[in-house]
């Protein structure tokens, strides 16, 4: 930090600049009149800027607690006694201070000052004749570095501000490191209802338009190239399967066929997309892609969709459009005169559909695939069940799912 900078925080009474490298104390102009604590524990103040230091220090009226141990005009302790330390250093200290009352946490009493004060003119002439010697070895290792071409890894390193600078470096970036990976591998966040909605709306879309191109490409004259075949995909590994029933109509027999799909019982129907064409389905719940080709062909424009109350079963009743057309196990046989062959069984759960795919383009199918352009979204409606709608229990009925 540049000394000037300290003027902004001349009401300071107390520093800790511990651990840091720093080699000679610098003050603003005047010093700092509030200072009281100044710690510079494990510095790198030398003998060789040991005196200016002081002098910086020496307009500082209020300070009373000083701290340089483990400097190196202080002395440093390794695995013997002391070493490129003065012995006359804290009498030098306490002689310049005289407002100092403790330093390095030892009190200074009143005739230890008074030695050291008489002892003065001594230490001056001391420490410039250390100061000079400080001055050649620093001068010496700096040419003898720069003729080393390497350093062996098992030498140990000098303690400078070079290699503490280094090593505080490489543990702030294994830090950073370690930090990151925790972070990749936290479980994302969950999304807000808001959002979710958002990224259906868009799955929906996209899909749409996907349908649409694809039906064009069944019915036009790309039909060829692409094989006539609708991409069947279930992103969302659901379990989904087919029944037929049938029903009165005016008289008429009318065959339905009617796919479940087993979604959350509790998810919302906003959440919930559902577009029939006459021989394939698209479903999209909650941004995952549900899309399976028809057993038979259905009449699109008079399909329905609805939810059971008690299941959550999402059901797309489908009129066919040949009602003589049936299902045998999970096969297709359209005429009784041709054999069905058996079908593959899928697993839904893997993302498979229950029996092979079927062309999307059939015979005599033409008008039918034009026409399903036109489709529009089905809205989905909630179905009582056969037990919800009788009166012998007098049960009420479960509460709307939304």
């Amino acid at each position: 930090m540049d000394p000037s900078h300290l003027k902004l925080f001349r009401s300071l009474e107390y520093v800790n600049l511990a651990l840091n490298n720093i080699s000679k104390i610098q003050m603003p102009r005047g010093g700092l009149e509030w200072l009281r604590k100044l710690d510079l524990t494990l510095n790198f103040i030398g003998l060789d800027s040991l005196e200016e230091s002081i002098d910086n220090l020496a307009p500082c009226r209020s300070l009373e607690e000083l701290f340089l141990l483990g400097n190196p005009c202080m002395g440093i302790e390794g695995k013997g006694d002391k070493k490129a330390g003065w012995t006359g250093c804290r009498a030098y200290i306490i002689a310049r201070l005289p407002t100092l009352k403790s330093l390095d946490g030892t009190e200074i009493k009143r005739s230890e000052r008074l030695i050291a004060v008489r002892q003065l003119p001594a230490l001056t002439s001391e420490l410039h004749s250390l100061a000079e010697e400080c001055r050649r070895k620093d001068l010496e290792k700096r040419d003898d570095t720069s003729r080393a071409s390497h350093v062996a890894d098992e030498e140990a390193t000098h303690h400078n501000p070079e290699s503490r600078t280094k090593l505080s470096n490489e543990t702030f970036d294994r830090k950073r490191a370690k930090e990151k990976q925790a972070s990749a591998n936290l479980p994302p966040e969950p999304k807000t209802e808001r959002e979710s909605e958002r990224e259906h709306r868009e799955t929906v879309q996209r899909t749409r338009e996907r349908g649409g191109r694809e039906l064009e490409e069944a019915s036009g004259s790309t039909a060829q190239q692409n094989d006539g075949k609708i991409k069947q995909c279930n992103q969302g590994k659901y379990k989904f399967w087919f029944e037929e029933e049938s029903e009165d109509d005016r008289g008429k027999r009318k065959s339905l066929l009617v796919m479940r799909v087993q979604v959350p019982r509790y998810l919302s129907i906003s959440l919930i997309d559902a577009d029939v064409h006459p021989t394939f389905v698209s479903v999209v719940i909650k941004s995952k892609i549900l899309r399976v080709v028809l057993p038979v062909e259905v009449l699109s424009d008079q399909s329905i969709a609805r939810r059971n109350t008690s299941t959550g079963y999402l059901e797309l009743v489908m009129p066919k459009a040949d009602p003589d057309d049936v299902l045998v196990g999970l096969g297709h046989v359209r005429d009784s005169s041709v054999k069905a062959t058996p079908k593959r069984v899928g697993t839904a759960a893997s993302g498979s559909v229950y029996g092979d795919a079927q062309q999307a383009t059939r015979k005599g199918l033409g008008h039918s695939l034009l026409a399903a352009a036109d489709a529009n979204p089905l809205k989905i409606v909630q179905r009582e069940t056969e037990e919800e709608a009788g009166t012998s229990h007098g049960d009420d009925e479960p509460p709307p799912l939304f």
